[in-house]
């Protein structure tokens, strides 16, 4: 596995966001990468870890940063200042993100992450320290500062545009259905490094020690030094200043600055964690888009896969190909469906050499450790006559609990969507919707089970006994009242076992039930009545 896959598998367990193993902007544009990452991108991780912006929805067509061009229905965003909000120093100077299994602790009695900043003198040290086979760390020297945009102003756009968006991106670049992300968040900073290891050996360590090497332009700079059973990788960065753009035309920068003023906090472009919906098509509509065209299977790495793995019908579901496959499409008439899978129609031989199946080496999305994937493959299914799924992070995040050490299993994750989340099926569109659920009563258990119409939560809810009382106690505070204690508005104690209420009794009144004062003359509390008053008579 990649290490920047490695790297993204444990950090998605904190939380923020989807985490970039290269944080430096992409993007063909001097002016696009003074501020990096914006809100308002559409684009796709890349497999090495970076993110690679297509267009953005908040530029005009002829904005800089659109010079690839903008696909057909491209509809414009203006957000207001109140659409945004920033959140300075979320995380703060010298702080660090880890996998769930790192311990840290001090190596110099005067050192610690929150004071870091304060020290001029070298050699002071932190050791992050692992026992698990794998993990992973961010390091923010400068801090990081949060931006988040409305959700719902961006949701619609991707409701109405989702297919144009992947006609245009199939069209210019290299990406995968299911791959396509709109950012509507993102955590920005000025300097970080990246480290993750795997293949750690059991009931080793794995041993990350930061020093303090001194200052550096009035800045600390710090050396880090891994010792692991297993080679780990690390990256430092910013390599290249790339906040100015002095080539550039003086008026688009300035237009630029109006219209992303909010998107490089402090001067930051370097972006450690996105947030935003991840966009999936049915293989149907997406083949449909296309036209038929003639495209390549593209496989992100060719070395974990067997030989059957790539002869026909070699998927145990054809909805969950290996985790190496990417994308697969075929020419215009071949009976085989756009998932990889050969129909059976065609026969058992295997593709001919006549170049009508390729394999080639590109690069593209690792979409096997992106969780919204997973929930939009989830929806597709659950949904046969919706077209296009989308997620945003923020869903997944909320799939995942506070006390989580390790990642969910599918069948985890799937109880607890179907749990915690409804399914918006607009038109050929659905998306997952959180329930609110009822935490002011606690006298109640509720429990949510999917009913059978399209996926819609019936909610059934269980009343228990109070606390105190037995369910004899709460059977005889429910019985009726009798007549006469109904018309004074007493509290009656009648019962059929023992006989006529305290109240009629001294009364010497006709104890009968409220729902039984109609009764004929062969009811009980009849017999009652006339064995009392031949008692009566007798004394």
């Amino acid at each position: 596995m990649a290490d920047s896959q490695i790297y993204a598998r444990q950090l998605l367990m904190k939380r923020h966001g989807y985490p970039l193993w290269i944080p430096e902007p992409y993007g063909h544009s001097p002016i696009y990468r003074t501020k990096g990452v914006r809100i308002g991108d559409v684009g796709y991780v890349t497999q090495d870890g970076g993110f690679e912006t297509l267009f953005n929805i908040r530029a005009s067509p002829s904005d800089p940063i659109n010079r690839r061009g903008v696909p057909n229905g491209f509809q414009e965003v203006h957000l207001h200042a109140h659409d945004v909000v920033h959140l300075p120093n979320f995380h703060h100077l010298n702080s660090a993100v880890t996998s769930t299994s790192a311990k840290q602790r001090s190596l110099d009695a005067g050192f610690s992450v929150t004071q870091a900043q304060t020290i001029v003198g070298a050699g002071a040290a932190l050791e992050y320290v692992w026992t698990s086979t794998e993990g992973a760390i961010l390091h923010l020297p400068k801090g990081a500062s949060r931006i988040t945009a409305t959700k719902s102003v961006f949701r619609e756009q991707v409701m109405r545009h989702a297919k144009n968006w992947y006609k245009f991106a199939f069209e210019c670049s290299d990406v995968s259905n299911g791959s396509l992300y709109l950012i509507t968040g993102c955590d920005k900073t000025s300097s970080w490094m990246v480290g993750a290891f795997s293949d750690c050996s059991s009931g080793s360590q794995a041993v990350l020690q930061l020093s303090v090497a001194g200052l550096l332009e009035g800045q600390l700079s710090y050396n880090y030094s891994w010792a692991t059973s297993s080679p780990a990788i690390q990256r430092v960065g910013p390599s290249v200043d790339q906040t100015t753009a002095w080539d550039e035309d003086p008026d688009a920068l300035e237009r630029d600055n109006n219209i992303f003023a909010s998107d490089a906090p402090q001067g930051s472009n370097q972006c450690a964690f996105i947030r935003g919906y991840k966009i999936t098509l049915r293989r149907d509509v997406l083949r449909r888009i296309l036209g038929g065209s003639t495209t390549t299977i593209q496989i992100s790495s060719i070395e974990d896969a067997t030989e059957e793995d790539i002869q026909r019908n070699s998927f145990s579901n054809a909805g969950q190909p290996p985790a190496w496959y990417s994308k697969a499409n075929t020419k215009a008439g071949d009976d085989r469906d756009s998932g990889g899978e050969w129909d059976e129609e065609v026969g058992d031989d295997l593709p001919s050499d006549e170049g009508d199946v390729c394999l080639e080496e590109v690069p593209g999305p690792y979409e096997g450790c992106h969780p919204s994937t997973w929930i939009n493959n989830f929806m597709l299914e659950k949904y046969p006559n919706a077209e296009v799924a989308i997620t945003h992070d923020d869903d997944w995040i909320g799939l995942i609990d506070e006390d989580d050490r390790s990642w969910p299993t599918d069948e985890e994750l799937s109880l607890r969507l179907q749990h915690r989340y409804s399914f918006n099926h607009s038109q050929d569109a659905v998306s997952p919707s959180p329930i609110q659920l009822d935490t002011g009563s606690k006298r109640s258990i509720s429990t949510t089970t999917p009913s059978a119409d399209n996926g819609e939560r019936a909610k059934k809810r269980v009343r228990t006994t109070p606390k105190g009382r037995d369910s004899a106690a709460s059977q005889k505070r429910r019985r009726p009242p009798c007549h006469s204690c109904r018309k004074k508005k007493t509290r009656c104690e009648f019962d059929w076992d023992t006989g006529p209420c305290k109240m009629c009794l001294r009364n010497e009144l006709d104890c009968v039930p409220w729902k039984s004062h109609a009764q004929d003359n062969s009811s009980p509390q009849t017999e009652h009545r006339a064995r009392r008053r031949s008692v009566s008579q007798e004394l």
